[in-house]
């Protein structure tokens, strides 16, 4: 297992990040299929996306190099994943900020992480997906 944090943004040009919440998972893969999913962290803290209507869309995105030359094609998913989440996704303006959307990306802490965690768990510390 994989330890991650899953972090949010609100708004597009905020630099105000927080950490959601801890998660071990096997992949990224596996993270993405979990925020997709929309969960509720607690009883009160769901996080919400669109990141299931964005796959169903089937729009195709150009992907560039350094020099703004399309090098590839993804679709979101793939997208979402190269990117690990939506933060640092340019799609989003101003508008988007005026009204408060919370954008989530993951980090990767630590692979093959071999301590017991089954006490942060039990705490809420760390959810296992």
């Amino acid at each position: 297992m994989n330890l991650y944090k899953i972090l949010s943004r609100v708004g597009i040009k905020t630099h105000q990040i927080g950490i959601k919440i801890f998660v071990l998972a096997e992949s990224d893969n596996d993270v993405y299929e979990w925020l997709a999913s929309e969960p509720y962290i607690n009883d009160d803290d769901q996080l919400t996306n669109a990141w299931k209507d964005g796959e169903n869309y089937g729009e195709e995105f150009e992907i560039y190099d350094n020099n703004n030359n399309v090098i590839g094609i993804e679709n979101f998913k793939e997208m979402i994943m190269r990117e690990n989440g939506q933060m640092n996704d340019d799609y989003y303006g101003p508008i988007d900020e005026h009204h408060g959307i919370i954008l989530y990306g993951w980090e990767l802490i630590k692979e093959n992480v071999t301590i017991n965690c089954d006490e942060l768990i039990d705490l809420g510390v760390i959810i296992k997906i």
